[in-house]
């Protein structure tokens, strides 16, 4: 009998013990997906629209609070040159503090095979940490155009302030797992690599080969710059990462239409499938040189295009860039 009462003692304190930690554990939020976005308000170019996400899981014992689940979205120019310097780094510069959720599922995913990405590439999707949400590095590929069109010194300006930029990035660059990979492609009439994934494992050693790059002028082919990429440069030997150690974007900074090489829309969309797609593009676009552009990049064009009237100012914005104090904060202009 007394061994019995012991057997229910010992089993009562186990049950104490096991429900004390679970209430105790540290929980952090959960939240759904996002809804789809509703219809605009208003005609274009103005108009709102929103979408909605739900808490799943209730934050408890100091875990992350609830993100917001409300969200607004104004129709605006994706030319507008006003306060280009702080989308681009809002935008660009800033995106290794972004959250990605990687989901086993495959057909969920969007823009990459496995992974979901957080809207607007700022909010958590599915909770924190024990919720499926990883922060993830960047694997980065610029596309440089090196055409005739552009002469020796905004050449020059172009490859000074890349290498000056490449350094404000957040995240850094290193072969850590949290460090982003730079990789560089120039194109005129034909498509150099310059450096792949692997190459360079140190902001210098990268700043260095960008300042090297060589200029071979020539027509804008700029569809064959989408097909190379597209080919070559997300093969594992580039030292690129797998869709769940890394983001994969594209910037590509032209200053003109294209006029040779690969159907530019074919060459897009497949590079879309692996990649998300920004555009600095320098100079006065007419309306086909802007649906061009568009056609290249990801959605929304607002948070994609970066539209600059020449390399001075493209000069100017790096030089505003370099001097905001936080690289990984969002910029404020005073």
């Amino acid at each position: 009998m007394k061994l019995i009462v012991c057997l229910v003692l010992l089993a009562y304190l186990a049950m104490s013990v096991e429900g004390n930690r679970w209430g105790t554990r540290r929980t952090n939020c959960g939240v759904s997906v996002w809804s789809e976005w509703s219809a605009w308000s208003a005609p274009a170019p103005g108009g709102t629209r929103t979408r909605t996400r739900e808490i799943v899981r209730s934050p408890r014992n100091g875990g992350s609070p609830c993100p917001t689940l409300t969200e607004t979205a104004s129709r605006a120019d994706p030319w507008s040159r006003q306060g280009v310097q702080q989308k681009f780094h809002n935008k660009f510069m800033t995106g290794h503090t972004h959250y990605y959720s990687f989901i086993p599922d495959s057909s969920r995913a969007v823009g990459l095979p496995g992974l979901v990405e957080a809207p607007n590439r700022e909010a958590h999707v599915l909770g924190g940490g024990d919720g499926g949400v990883t922060l993830l590095p960047r694997d980065l590929l610029f596309m440089i155009d090196m055409s005739g069109s552009i002469s020796s010194s905004d050449w020059t300006t172009t490859k000074q302030k890349l290498a000056e930029l490449i350094e404000r990035l957040c995240g850094s660059i290193g072969r850590g797992r949290q460090n982003n990979r730079i990789a560089i492609i120039t194109f005129s009439s034909r498509v150099v690599l310059n450096f792949n994934f692997k190459a360079h494992w140190t902001i210098n050693s990268v700043k260095n080969a960008i300042l090297a790059m060589p200029q071979a002028r020539g027509s804008t082919c700029t569809g064959d710059a989408f097909e190379y990429a597209r080919q070559y440069m997300f093969e594992p030997d580039t030292g690129i990462r797998s869709a769940t150690e890394s983001v994969k974007e594209v910037l590509v900074l032209t200053d003109g239409h294209s006029n040779c090489g690969a159907a530019l829309p074919n060459a897009v969309r497949r590079l879309q499938v692996k990649a998300f797609v920004f555009a600095l593009a320098i100079g006065d676009y007419g309306t086909s040189g802007k649906a061009e552009i568009e056609s290249m990049v990801s959605r929304p064009l607002i948070d994609h295009i970066f539209s600059l009237a020449n390399f001075i100012e493209f000069r100017n914005m790096v030089n505003e860039i370099l001097l905001y104090p936080d690289k990984c904060a969002p910029f404020e202009l005073k």
